[in-house]
């Protein structure tokens, strides 16, 4: 989150990611949250990007060229980080997975 951003508020933040964050990575090293909450956050964001898009080609809003590289960039983040927070999540069953099975060996 942005240092002069001071929430802890999640339904707050989840309205807006891109206002708290200026990369889906941060998200991610946000320590404050968990896996769920994380990928919810980068949905939203996802989402967000996606209706503005829509809005522009249905003439709603007047593209610019810059902001629509820029959201192509960022949902290229987007992607990245939930694979990043997936491969947490299969290590951690991994290892979970790895601690059941030398279990029931003893």
């Amino acid at each position: 989150m942005k240092p002069d951003d001071v929430t802890e508020d999640f339904e707050t933040v989840i309205l807006n990611p891109a206002e708290y964050y200026r990369l889906p990575s941060e998200i991610v090293d946000d320590p404050r949250l968990n896996d769920a909450e994380r990928l919810r956050l980068l949905e939203e964001w996802h989402i967000d990007i996606n209706n503005k898009l829509s809005a522009d080609e249905e003439g709603m809003t007047p593209p610019h060229a810059r902001d629509s590289a820029n959201d192509a960039v960022i949902i290229e983040k987007i992607a990245h980080a939930r694979t990043q927070i997936d491969g947490i999540d299969e290590q951690a069953d991994g290892v979970l997975a790895a601690i059941k099975r030398i279990w029931h060996r003893l």
